[in-house]
């Protein structure tokens, strides 16, 4: 990321492509191949792991639905889904109650379902690998927070 991105950040700054250009289907599944990867480190089992379930794509922002699986859905390939939703009643439809964070970005934690759903602006910038790096290391503080 620093080589393919930051330099041109530091260079051109608000108009460097992660600041300009939104993340494609293939960087939200580099993102959340990293962010599952680093979580399944700590809670895989021979029974299940995390793994993208589906991708969101609303109006101004794109989700990832995470979900710790069984083992026999371990291959499958991960829905797209378009949400003609805008962000407040989504929010309100998912209700997140007291397992919700939002800093310009949302995870929201569902225990009933096992699923951590991310939320995030389009922007290439907020769907880096690196980025998911530190969103696993926050929500590992937000479970061992509760």
């Amino acid at each position: 990321d620093i080589v393919k991105y930051a330099l041109d950040e530091y260079g051109n700054g608000e108009n460097a492509k992660i600041n300009t250009t939104n993340a494609s289907q293939a960087d939200l599944k580099d993102f959340s191949n990293v962010y599952c990867e680093l979580l399944n480190n700590i809670y895989a089992s021979k029974k299940g792991k995390y793994l993208l379930e589906k991708i969101l794509d609303g109006d101004g922002y794109f989700g990832c639905e995470i979900r710790f699986v069984d083992k026999d859905t371990w291959e499958i390939e991960p829905k797209f889904e378009r949400i003609e939703m805008p962000l407040n009643n989504l929010l309100s439809e998912w209700n997140p109650s007291n397992s919700g964070k939002i800093t310009k970005m949302l995870r929201i934690y569902n225990d009933n379902n096992n699923t951590i759903r991310i939320i995030k602006p389009k922007q290439l910038r907020y769907w880096l690998k690196s980025k998911a790096l530190r969103d696993a290391d926050e929500t590992f503080d937000d479970i061992l927070g509760y």
